[in-house]
């Protein structure tokens, strides 16, 4: 079953928004008689209450989590959030999950009291945009080499789901459909390019970020449509460096280590020329 989620472009009135909304409301509730149908069993409210509580808990501790690195030293990196991200989108109505997540968010945030960042020596914060390479995670750890860490990515950050402000908790508890329809409309990868500029721009300020990779994914084109635009207007308006990378989220042949270190490493020294400024 498939939910037709209407992209919302810019200069996108209240008018359709709302009708986008109630048209994905109207899905999300011919899914619910689907699945009844489907399985014989009747919509539990009770229980999709309580399982919808635990995926908000969870969200907010992810999100709590990425506060923390907002932090100088940053305390944790791509090594926690690529690898601390599945629970968030295999369990999120699970408590199981949710204790994991609290206990990696005292030991964060343990490390931001005494002052201990992820690297000894931090000196340059980046951003990383897109999917990673699941096939070689560890090659992010090679950015350590230049003092560089990554301490956000839109893509683990985004499956934290609540990024929607006008969607409270207890939105979320009385009338979950129509949360979930306002939420489906309102993250990173449903927004315009226009508010999608807005939201890098803010986020390179509230984490102090010296540059963006952006990764251009050749298993997933949703995912890296308008990043040549992104990186221009990121650069020309906002003057913020950007790097794009072109490899693959699956396929370790289109993944060039060498010359994509290379080119990772004539960023860095951009951004160590720009900090002598």
């Amino acid at each position: 079953y498939t939910i037709d989620v209407p992209h919302v472009v810019s200069n996108s009135s209240n008018r359709q928004y709302n009708y986008f909304k109630k048209y994905i409301t109207e899905q999300l509730y011919e899914f619910i008689d689907f699945m009844q149908e489907v399985t014989g069993h009747e919509y539990d409210e009770e229980k999709a209450r309580k399982i919808t509580e635990n995926s908000w808990n969870l969200s907010e501790t992810w999100k709590d989590i990425y506060e923390l690195r907002k932090q100088v030293p940053c305390p944790i990196s791509t090594r926690d959030t690529f690898g601390g991200l599945f629970p968030l989108f295999t369990m999120p109505g699970l408590k199981a999950p949710i204790k994991l997540y609290k206990k990696m968010y005292r030991e964060a945030k343990e490390r931001v009291d005494n002052g201990i960042g992820a690297l000894a020596k931090e000196e340059y914060r980046l951003m990383f945009e897109g999917i990673p390479f699941w096939y070689n995670l560890k090659y992010f750890g090679q950015l350590e080499r230049w003092n560089a860490i990554i301490v956000y990515e839109p893509y683990t950050y985004a499956f934290s789901k609540y990024m929607n402000p006008k969607v409270t908790k207890e939105m979320v508890l009385n009338t979950p459909v129509e949360a979930m329809s306002e939420l489906m409309l309102s993250f990173w990868y449903v927004y315009d390019l226009e508010t999608r500029i807005k939201k890098f721009e803010e986020t390179v300020r509230e984490y102090n970020i010296d540059g963006v990779l952006l990764h251009n994914n050749l298993s997933c084109r949703p995912n890296s449509c308008g990043m040549y635009d992104l990186k221009r207007h990121l650069m020309d308006d906002y003057d913020i460096p950007c790097l794009i990378i072109d490899a693959d989220m699956n396929d370790p042949r289109k993944l060039n280590e060498t010359q994509t270190l290379n080119q990772i490493e004539s960023f860095i020294e951009i951004l160590r020329q720009r900090k002598k400024q």
